[in-house]
Parts: C-alpha cells; sequence; structure tokens
C-alpha cells in the first residue's frame, strides 16, 4: 500500500487510487452514487443540489479531522468508482469505515481492497484501535465484506436514521490480546 500526499494520492492498492474527496468530484459522484437509489443509504435519489450538499459534508471532514471519506479510481482506468474510508460516525464517538460504489463496481472485490487499506490507514496511522461500520439488514453483499475484514456485527439499533447493524474490527493487537484472555 503507497502513501503519497503531494499528488493528492492518500492510498493506493493493485486496482485503487484513494485520495481526498473534492467538491470536483460532483459531477462523477451525482452519476454514480446520489442518482441511483440502491446506491444511496437511504435508498432514495438525490437531487443533484442534495447531493452538492451531501459532498460538501463529506469533503469537509478532512479539514476538521484530517481524514475522512476519499474517492475510489479505477488504476487502469481512471474511472471514479465511488467514496470510501474512513469518518466519524455521528451517533457515536468511534470512527467508521464506508463505502459507496456504484454498480459497475459491485461484485468486483472494490470494497474488500479499499476496505482493508483503509483499516490499514486507521490502525497504522491514525492509530485506532477500533473501527465501526454501519450496515443495512438487507445488504447481505456489504455484511460479507465486513466479515472479510474481520469485522463483528456487535448490536442491531438506528443509525444515520435508519434500523442498522453495528459492526465492530479491533486493531489486530486487540484483537489477538482478546482471544488469548
Amino acid at each position: 500500500m503507497e502513501q503519497r500526499y503531494d499528488d493528492g494520492i492518500l492510498l493506493q492498492t493493485y486496482r485503487l487510487l484513494m485520495r481526498p474527496l473534492q467538491m470536483t468530484d460532483l459531477d462523477a459522484h451525482y452519476a454514480v452514487i446520489d442518482s441511483d437509489p440502491e446506491v444511496t443509504w437511504l435508498g432514495v435519489a438525490r437531487t443533484r443540489e442534495e447531493s452538492e450538499q451531501y459532498l460538501s459534508a463529506k469533503v469537509s471532514l478532512w479539514s476538521q479531522y484530517g481524514f475522512g471519506p476519499c474517492a475510489v479510481i479505477e488504476n487502469s482506468t481512471g474511472v471514479f468508482l465511488g467514496h470510501g474510508g474512513l469518518e466519524p460516525l455521528e451517533e457515536t464517538n468511534e470512527i467508521q469505515l464506508s463505502y459507496y460504489l456504484g454498480r459497475p463496481a459491485w461484485g468486483r472485490g472494490f470494497a474488500t481492497e479499499l476496505g482493508q487499506a483503509a483499516l490499514e490507514y486507521g490502525m497504522n496511522e491514525l492509530n485506532l484501535q477500533r473501527i465501526a461500520a454501519i450496515v443495512r439488514p438487507r445488504n447481505k453483499a456489504s455484511q460479507r465484506v465486513l466479515t472479510k475484514l474481520g469485522f463483528v456485527h456487535e448490536r442491531d439499533g438506528i443509525f444515520s436514521t435508519v434500523e442498522a447493524q453495528y459492526w465492530v474490527r479491533l486493531s489486530d493487537h486487540l484483537h489477538s490480546a482478546n482471544e488469548t484472555s
């Protein structure tokens, strides 16, 4: 995994480039994510204006916290696939892994790949001991991704205004300490 900041790339995997989201991503983000109700959290397409407000809030996380969601770009094509990475989970004091990829990226292993890179960054660079994730109960594909990434389903509840499952991943250090105790 490569980390470069001078050209805007935060993380690079074999197939993906991840850099901080920018307002210049609005057109691609709206086309791939926010205009498709199957991709949005609430299951409703956003208007372009709502998409701009949503993206602006995500972009501002970088200046507030020093990290936030990344634009996810396919290395080989330069195509914007969606966004993902680490960001605060509003209802808690925890940091969450999130990933929103457009339908063309589904079923290709990109969520797992970006999730692994984000986890390594969070645990190794940000020194996080615990990372959360929330997922809709009907989203079995995301649940499989979280399982592959070592998350465990902790509880159900209302998160980001909807019924969701709350998953947690401990750092490898804490994970191995819990297994031996």
